[in-house]
């Protein structure tokens, strides 16, 4: 745990300098999302999903779907580009051995 530690205070130390922002997306995303962002259609085999109240989710299988919902919090302008952001995001996904 110290050696992770560590190495996320650096991670920390280096993003803020260069300006980013440090952000935390949903573990759970919906197929809505999935689909919107493309990534359904290409890695649903290799995703742990579930259905809730009727509805499919899938356990984070990578950072994009969730980024985009920080991108729609509000509207941007092309003076807010480039938008930096960074997670330690945990990704689950089933892959070849």
């Amino acid at each position: 745990m110290m050696i992770l530690n560590e190495l996320q205070k650096y991670w920390r130390e280096v993003h803020y300098r260069d300006g980013y922002e440090e952000i935390k997306t949903p573990i759970m995303l919906s197929k809505e999302l999935r689909e919107t962002s493309g990534h359904r259609s290409h890695y649903k085999d290799n995703m742990y999903t579930s259905v809730i109240d009727e509805k499919e989710f899938a356990i984070k299988p990578m950072n994009c779907p969730g980024g985009m919902l920080v991108f729609k919090t509000s509207p941007k302008s092309y003076r807010d580009l480039p938008l930096k952001a960074g997670e330690f995001g945990l990704v689950h996904r089933h892959e070849m051995s």
